[in-house]
């Protein structure tokens, strides 16, 4: 298996090494969804989230992409956040660059953590 950090060749192409998040969910809980059902479906969680909160205020945690990007986002070693526009160094873009699947989510919403971006 290649990491994206790793130089490709002609045979090999380098699949996302996502950083890792920062805490768990619960003490029971690593994410909130077991991973191989996260990966694969987070994109209606988060839809589903969206019009739960749009259509009927309602909000939660658990498929909250403000929790999301509090979690996933981290910074470099020198304190600086990834750019969501740029690189793959972004939780979300790192598999959404791989996967070539544009992210709009970050027109309306942060795409660094609450405590970042309040500081900036």
């Amino acid at each position: 298996m290649v990491q994206a950090d790793e130089p490709a060749t002609s045979e090999r192409v380098p699949i996302p090494n996502p950083p890792k998040a920062k805490q768990h969910f619960s003490a029971e809980q690593a994410c909130v969804e077991p991973l191989e059902i996260i990966r694969r479906n987070h994109g209606q969680f988060l839809k589903h989230q969206r019009d739960q909160t749009m259509h009927n205020g309602v909000r939660t945690q658990q498929h909250s992409l403000v929790e999301c990007i509090n979690c996933h986002v981290t910074p470099d070693d020198k304190g600086n956040y990834p750019n969501i526009h740029e690189g793959t160094q972004h939780f979300c873009r790192s598999c959404h660059a791989y996967a070539a699947v544009t992210i709009d989510c970050f027109q309306c919403h942060a795409s660094k953590p609450e405590q970042a971006t309040a500081s900036q």
